[in-house]
């Protein structure tokens, strides 16, 4: 399931020509849910602004970077994190290279 599942599988044509039709449908669906960013941070109390910077710090780091840094202070810099997301890996090992502690 994608980003958008409410447009999976033609599921918002069903539910709008439901409606239409006047059928008697439930829809608290993918609808009504809120989404992962605000249900995860309403749960752990944290801000939707600091779950979307973790999400993009784990998505967007590969693999390879994350077990090369792992050890290093970086690891535990929120703010370095981000920067290194927003790089490709050869530019990352590029960075990493030229100073293992202080990236940037």
């Amino acid at each position: 399931m994608g980003q958008h599942p409410e447009t999976e599988n033609g599921q918002a044509q069903a539910l709008g020509m439901n409606k239409s039709l006047k059928n008697n449908v439930k829809i608290d669906s993918i609808f009504t849910l809120p989404s992962f960013v605000a249900d995860t941070a309403a749960k752990i109390n944290k801000s939707e602004d600091a779950i979307s910077k973790d999400i993009q710090i784990a998505t967007n780091i590969p693999e390879r970077v994350q077990a090369a840094i792992r050890d290093l202070p970086v690891a535990d810099n929120k703010s370095e994190l981000l920067k290194l997301s927003r790089f490709n890996e050869t530019a990352v090992q590029s960075r990493l290279a030229d100073s293992p502690v202080k990236i940037f």
